[in-house]
């Protein structure tokens, strides 16, 4: 799990726990291979150039708290399996190219502190 120190942190036991890819100059679009990280807790992708939709695969990651894809070119509808993240504290999805409703289910999820949604055509 050494292979990328900088923006990749790992449990002792080689399971993937947080990634961090703000201000990266990244493009292209976030892979669907991201939910297979069932331990994964913190996930940032920020102040980057990343289009398509968001994976609705990352609705698997149960440890989940903290979710940042902000200030991206990131369109299509909040997939309603974000619902899903049962211990999400910060979901922050602002200034993208969000569109269509927010789901009502994302005001179930009792764990959930900081929700942006700003900037976006919802």
């Amino acid at each position: 799990c050494n292979w990328y120190p900088e923006a990749v942190a790992c449990s002792r036991h080689d399971k993937v726990l947080n990634i961090s890819f703000e201000s990266n100059n990244l493009q292209g679009s976030l892979p669907q291979e991201i939910g297979g990280f069932e331990k994964m807790q913190k996930l940032y992708f920020s102040n980057s150039n990343l289009h398509g939709t968001i994976p609705t695969e990352l609705g698997r990651l149960e440890f989940l708290i903290e979710l940042t894809i902000y200030n991206n070119a990131v369109s299509g509808m909040i997939p309603s399996e974000l619902t899903r993240l049962s211990q999400i504290q910060t979901l922050n999805l602002g200034s993208n190219q969000l569109s269509g409703s927010i789901p009502s289910e994302l005001g179930s999820l009792s764990q959930l502190q900081d929700l942006r949604l700003d900037n976006n055509r919802l």
